[in-house]
């Protein structure tokens, strides 16, 4: 028998608070050595790279705006790892300084006409 139930389409989280973290900060030098190793484990399960996996596209895609903005009022001239990884206009190898030194990043941003509005008052200061 028909019914007139809409059928809801449930969007997916960003409900584990690494892989969130990891899509904002990458691994950091100073994480302890079970929180580096985690998008190891998502691999191993997985069979798969965290970093490149659709999961990881489709919570940056749904995080990104707010932390983006965010990043960018607490670290005006660089981006976020998730970023990096899937807006980025070209490839930028996770060591190359453009992605690990402010003031690369901020040439490289400006000089792709990245810059959010502000950004550049904020890196004059």
């Amino acid at each position: 028998m028909p019914t007139n139930r809409t059928r809801r389409v449930r969007r997916r989280s960003a409900d584990t608070e690494w892989q969130r973290e990891f899509l904002v900060y990458g691994i950091r030098e100073s994480d302890p050595p079970e929180v580096r190793r985690r998008p190891l484990v998502f691999m191993a399960e997985c069979n798969g790279c965290f970093a490149r996996s659709l999961v990881a596209r489709e919570m940056w895609a749904e995080i990104k705006d707010a932390e983006l903005a965010r990043w960018i009022k607490e670290r005006p001239g660089t981006r976020p790892y998730g970023w990096w990884e899937f807006d980025a206009p070209e490839r930028v190898s996770c060591v190359d300084p453009v992605r690990t030194d402010p003031a690369k990043s901020a040439a490289y941003l400006a000089g792709h006409g990245l810059l959010a509005p502000g950004e550049q008052a904020a890196l004059d200061l």
